[in-house]
């Protein structure tokens, strides 16, 4: 069995989801199919065990919803092994994380032997002796406060506690507790120690760049009040307000927050960190934020400053571009991007209905921002169906719910004619009449009906 291409495993990163839909990889029944499921997670696993780069990089433990490229669930990775082979492999997977050599990857081994969906395989005392001596030796590299990362420090009380492990036995780990029991005042703001809250959130700023926690203490008050004329304080200020901007584009009373920050701390109208914000925005097509942080900050989208995104896109895409999945996405995106350059963010930019000619298979209605949206689909995975139309919108720069409004079957006849059946066993029936009126408004020049037959 061979490892996968870099391509392949591109693809097979990008299809992978809780159902194991595969359509990318062109099978249709792929996730009807175990002993091709299971062949296809060995491959990944295998793949990924060859490159510890790329295993740090694509491993995730949970898909997030709004991730472009949202990587390699390990979880669902090693669930869809036979069951026959299963322990074996993830007892690979565990021993090649607790290696010396990967000691950085210890915390997947540690996820993996706590998760439920593993309980009978009793990873955790497999991996318990290695926990104990990976314990050792990051307690054993802490010289004092400073030195200490916030993500390590929990992780540490993570371990001892899955494991059972008397701490007091551990060297200098109440002192690691003390330090992080400092850091989480940070966030809440105790009163009493606002004379030191400005070194504790130097050292956490320093250590672990977490913004969120800092955020909320530079809203405070009473710290503002001693600090807004400290230098110190205002440039950390204008960092976690970055971060904010970069982070939360797509939520305006964030952003009005951040601007409202900015003038209690006298930063200006911090148009350089609008500016980089939105580059980061444009590239990404993420448009409602592009808009909503150029409303707030008063920043004026130039065509060179549009040239430029249109340019990173277009590079984003010059190592893969020779896949045809990719040339596809890529003028997909540019032409979203143009739209956006032409129009604003207009829903109108996306297309209402979709449908192929000569087209005879299923359909889905759906509905976003008080709209219905006709798209031909040719899948029954549970959730692609919704995911792809969520994605498509999202290109066009739109962040929001979707709205599943049923679905049936279409088809040409051979006189061009186009007939509305079915209902979706699923996602029930849709409301043909509107159907209806959206492909009539789209094909004034065919004739649209509607009938009954069997669900699918």
């Amino acid at each position: 069995m061979s490892i996968l291409t870099n391509q392949e495993l591109e693809t097979l990163i990008d299809g992978w989801s809780d159902s194991f839909v595969a359509a990318k990889l062109g099978v249709k029944t792929f996730v009807y199919d175990s002993e091709r499921r299971s062949k296809y997670a060995i491959l990944c696993l295998e793949t990924l065990m060859a490159d510890k780069e790329l295993a740090k990089e694509k491993i995730v433990f949970e898909t997030p919803k709004w991730e472009d490229s949202p990587g390699v669930n390990i979880l669902t990775v090693l669930s869809s092994i036979k069951e026959d082979q299963r322990e074996s492999y993830i007892n690979q997977y565990l021993d090649w994380c607790v290696a010396p050599e990967n000691r950085d990857l210890f915390d997947h081994a540690l996820k993996i032997a706590s998760n439920s969906k593993f309980k009978d395989y009793n990873l955790i005392e497999r991996i318990k002796p290695h926990a104990v001596k990976y314990l050792e030796e990051i307690v054993g590299k802490i010289k004092n406060p400073d030195s200490v990362d916030l993500f390590n420090t929990q992780n540490i009380l993570d371990i001892a506690k899955t494991f059972g492990l008397d701490t007091s036995e551990l060297d200098q780990l109440s002192k690691v507790v003390k330090i992080f029991d400092e850091y989480g005042r940070v966030g809440d703001y105790d009163p009493e120690n606002i004379d030191s809250a400005l070194e504790i959130a130097q050292n956490l700023w320093t250590n672990t760049k977490n913004a969120d926690r800092l955020y909320e203490l530079f809203t405070n008050k009473d710290f503002q009040a001693k600090y807004a004329n400290n230098e110190t304080a205002r440039e950390m200020a204008k960092a976690v307000i970055a971060d904010k901007i970069k982070g939360f584009g797509h939520h305006k009373p964030h952003i009005e927050k951040a601007k409202e920050l900015a003038k209690a701390y006298k930063l200006g109208g911090m148009k350089k960190e609008a500016g980089e914000a939105i580059d980061h925005y444009l590239v990404k097509g993420e448009f409602e934020c592009v808009d909503n942080i150029s409303e707030v900050f008063g920043y004026e989208i130039t065509d060179e400053g549009l040239a430029t995104a249109r340019e990173k896109i277009i590079a984003n895409y010059s190592e893969k571009i020779q896949y045809f999945n990719s040339r596809k996405e890529l003028a997909e995106k540019l032409k979203a991007f143009d739209l956006y350059k032409e129009n604003g963010l207009d829903i109108n930019n996306v297309p209402v209905v979709i449908l192929p000619e000569g087209y005879r298979g299923r359909f889905m209605l759906f509905e976003f921002q008080d709209q219905l949206f006709f798209r031909a689909t040719d899948t029954k995975a549970h959730g692609i169906i919704e995911n792809k139309f969520r994605d498509e919108i999202r290109m066009y720069g739109f962040r929001g719910h979707t709205n599943n409004k049923g679905g049936g079957s279409v088809g040409y006849t051979d006189e061009g004619a186009i007939i509305l059946s079915d209902k979706s066993r699923d996602y029930g029936e849709c409301d043909k009449d509107a159907a209806k009126k959206l492909l009539e408004k789209a094909f004034p020049k065919k004739d649209v009906y509607t009938k009954r037959a069997e669900g699918w």
